[in-house]
């Protein structure tokens, strides 16, 4: 059992707490008012029943100081060295812990909320933790050994999913493929898959050049123009145009004077044609010398030579120069250079027909075609260019006396080879129109259908040997993938096992549970509800929890909070923890030091007597009761029922505090079972007595707890006022209570009383007990009802 809390130092309220002389006993009760350290406590012994510091580090003293946290506890069985049981706490962990020779059970606010409510509630993290609390050690790794065959489970069909997404993926028939035994060695194989490829390809090659075959171009017609451009013509009926003039003597005249004055004659008609421009009729534009009647007469027969006939037809002749000359390109129609080119190209595309006889004798007069036609072409060449200059001498000659016919040009041998180079090039396509229809014969020659039929029996071979060197790869991913179905077919069979066990084996188990948990919630006063066995499947692992009937009518969860009470969910709380307690070994509980922090408050007064009952039941099974409450009335109702009874070892403990630290010290039990009025009495006796030189309570407030007391029957009978001291005073009176020189002294001890907020009148102290004496010989000895004899 504990024996004692030696130290504490630095947590909570608890800067320097010694308290080695306070020893527990086999019932503990520990009273402190709110913010004494009754709660820190609670934590203390929760954070070692844990064994986790967080509780207190969390409650360093504020002001703290740097000398760090300190608990000192000693555990001790019956005749046993307490220091060999010592539970201590240092540098911030539990340097020394429980022993097994005890265990320890707490039950606090954090319990509660815990392992039952949460806001009210049943959260999923509650009842996970209710049904591990529930099912104790045992039924716990049971529940977990099932939620880690599910984590199992779960864990290798992610790792088979894997497989199948990264190492397998893309195989056909995934189940036969795993089943099919691997070859031992794949040299062979791939030596096969190798020559089944290479054949494939060769037919893949031979199909593929099928439809190339069959897509080859065939070869293009040779065009011609064989014509001489309508330039040529129209310039030699330009040559052949002249004017007729009437002027004869002019144009004798003319020609005599070119012939025997102008040094040459191409252009001098041109010239004097010019120089008509610059005449006056006068005098000479060169040099100003007047005009001879000779020269007048000569200038008047040239004026009448260039008259406006002459100058329409050299406008005329000149506008057809100008526009027919471009058309002037007399060449010789040649073969699209571009088309044989594209002739030749295609040739080489049907390598195939190279052997082919008459596919040889229609190649050769092809060539032999186009070689007469180039060389044709080559022979026309000297005409072209003679045919060009006589042409460019015709014009200039024409442009000079545009008034004069010119011989035409000879366009006959040029015209005899153009008819000759095309008659050749119509030779040439009559031989490329029966190319082309050898090529559209072979083209329609090409089968695929046996290709394809071949290929087919390659595939399904190459396919069947592929198969068996992938499955040689994946050995081990198959192996693995084996492994992974077997197991996890295993744990499909093995994890309702289990469920079925764990049910099986905790059913009677848990039905004892629930039905001491229903056993002890009405025991502590929650009458009309029935708490029943809940399972929650939807995790990796049951959970076991409440489900609440209230007058025979299910309670949703959401609604709890509208049946139960507070005072209902800290009851419930509490039958929890007392159903836990009731399903240990006998002999572990015998063990055990149990600790309830605050079980019942002063909202819980009809709880109180039966929480109390439970745990003296309990005191005789288990090690060690310790009680903490800020609820003095309940600690006072528990000592008063069981206090003074031989068969409980009982302790009274209490919280003290100064200015500076809270402590503990051993309570004395008569003092704390006093009423406020009984303390009040022993107060002002210790006053007249000299024990204490000032009053704690105030001697009016004594005056009228004691009438209410000592004549509470008869003022209920008669209905006498409460309204204040003066009418009851008189109320007694009246009704026959007290005497009336009783009530004299009365109302005299109520003015005596009554100045400074009830205090006793003057100053001195020794006044004041002289005071307190008589007034206290009056209320033991004079205020009796009336009739009796004062004592």
């Amino acid at each position: 059992m504990l024996k004692r809390i030696s130290h504490i130092k630095n947590i909570g309220a608890f800067q320097e707490c010694q308290a080695r002389p306070t020893e527990f006993a086999k019932i503990t009760l520990i009273y402190g008012r709110n913010t004494y350290g009754k709660s820190t406590l609670g934590d203390i012994v929760s954070s070692l029943q844990k064994h986790d510091p967080s509780a207190i580090l969390a409650r360093s003293s504020i002001p703290g100081t740097d000398q760090g946290q300190l608990v000192d506890m000693g555990f001790a069985l019956e005749g046993q060295n307490e220091g060999d049981g010592r539970a201590l706490f240092r540098r911030g962990i539990w340097e020394r812990g429980l022993t097994n020779t005890h265990l320890l059970r707490v039950y606090d606010d954090a319990f509660f909320h815990e392992y039952v409510f949460v806001a009210r509630k049943f959260t999923r993290d509650t009842k996970v933790k209710f049904s591990d609390f529930i099912l104790g050690s045992q039924g716990v790794a049971a529940a977990q050994l099932i939620e880690q065959k599910k984590q199992e489970k779960r864990q290798k069909t992610g790792r088979k999913r894997s497989l199948e997404r990264d190492a397998l993926h893309d195989i056909e028939a995934l189940d036969e493929f795993i089943a099919t035994e691997p070859p031992a060695s794949i040299d062979e194989l791939i030596s096969l898959r190798d020559k089944l490829r290479e054949e494939h390809s060769a037919l893949n090659r031979q199909k593929k050049d099928a439809a190339t075959i069959r897509g080859r171009s065939n070869l293009s017609s040779v065009n011609f123009t064989p014509q001489v451009d309508e330039g040529s013509h129209r310039l030699n009926q330009l040559l052949q145009t002249s004017v007729e003039t009437h002027h004869e003597a002019a144009k004798a005249q003319l020609d005599a004077h070119v012939r025997n004055h102008c040094h040459r004659e191409d252009g001098a008609e041109r010239w004097i044609q010019a120089g008509l421009s610059y005449n006056n009729n006068k005098s000479c534009a060169f040099c100003g010398q007047l005009y001879s009647d000779d020269a007048k007469m000569l200038l008047n027969a040239y004026q009448q030579y260039f008259n406006e006939e002459f100058y329409r037809h050299e406008r005329y002749v000149n506008q057809e120069i100008e526009r027919c000359q471009p058309m002037l390109s007399v060449t010789l129609p040649s073969p699209e250079q571009h088309a044989i080119k594209q002739n030749e190209m295609v040739f080489q595309t049907y390598p195939e027909l190279a052997d082919d006889a008459e596919f040889k004798d229609l190649r050769a007069r092809y060539q032999s075609c186009l070689y007469d036609l180039l060389e044709l072409s080559e022979s026309a060449t000297a005409p072209l260019t003679s045919v060009g200059k006589h042409f460019e001498q015709a014009l200039t000659a024409k442009r000079a006396r545009p008034h004069q016919a010119f011989d035409v040009v000879d366009l006959g041998d040029l015209i005899a080879k153009i008819d000759n180079i095309a008659a050749f090039g119509a030779s040439l396509n009559q031989v490329i129109d029966a190319v082309n229809a050898k090529f559209d014969q072979f083209k329609k020659s090409i089968n695929d259908h046996e290709i394809d039929r071949r290929q087919e029996k390659i595939t399904t071979q190459g396919t069947s040997v592929s198969r068996k060197i992938l499955r040689y790869e994946k050995r081990a991913a198959c192996a693995e993938f084996q492994e992974l179905n077997e197991s996890i077919a295993a744990l499909d069979i093995e994890i309702p096992q289990l469920e079925e066990s764990l049910r099986s084996d905790q059913s009677e188990y848990l039905n004892n549970f629930f039905g001491t948990i229903n056993r002890y919630f009405t025991a502590l006063g929650s009458h009309d509800f029935e708490l029943m066995r809940g399972l929650d499947r939807s995790g990796h692992r049951p959970v076991y929890f409440l489900k609440v009937k209230f007058k025979d009518q299910d309670v949703n969860e959401s609604d709890l909070d509208k049946v139960f009470s507070e005072s209902d969910r800290r009851a419930l709380g509490l039958s929890v923890f007392l159903s836990s307690l009731d399903a240990m070994s006998a002999e572990d509980l015998a063990k055990t030091v149990i600790v309830f922090d605050d079980p019942v408050t002063s909202f819980d007064d009809h709880r109180v007597t039966q929480t109390h009952k439970k745990m003296i039941e309990l005191s005789s099974r288990c090690e060690q009761i310790i009680l903490l409450s800020h609820y003095k009335e309940g600690i006072a109702q528990f000592l008063q029922t069981h206090a003074f009874s031989n068969n409980h070892d009982i302790k009274l403990i209490t919280i003290i505090k100064n200015s500076e630290s809270s402590g503990l010290e051993v309570g004395d039990v008569d003092k704390f079972l006093l009423t406020l009025h009984d303390d009040c009495r022993e107060d002002i006796i210790d006053f007249i007595e000299r024990r204490v030189d000032r009053l704690k309570y105030r001697p009016r407030v004594f005056l009228e707890a004691e009438l209410s007391y000592r004549f509470g029957k008869q003022i209920r009978e008669h209905n006498i006022s409460n309204d204040n001291l003066r009418a009851r005073i008189d109320g007694l009176v009246t009704n026959g209570i007290i005497s009336k020189s009783v009530s004299i002294e009365l109302h005299q001890w109520r003015e005596t009383l009554n100045p400074e907020h009830h205090v006793f009148p003057g100053n001195d102290v020794e006044d004041q007990r002289n005071t307190a004496r008589e007034f206290m010989r009056f209320i033991f000895h004079d205020l009796v009802p009336a009739g009796s004899v004062g004592i």
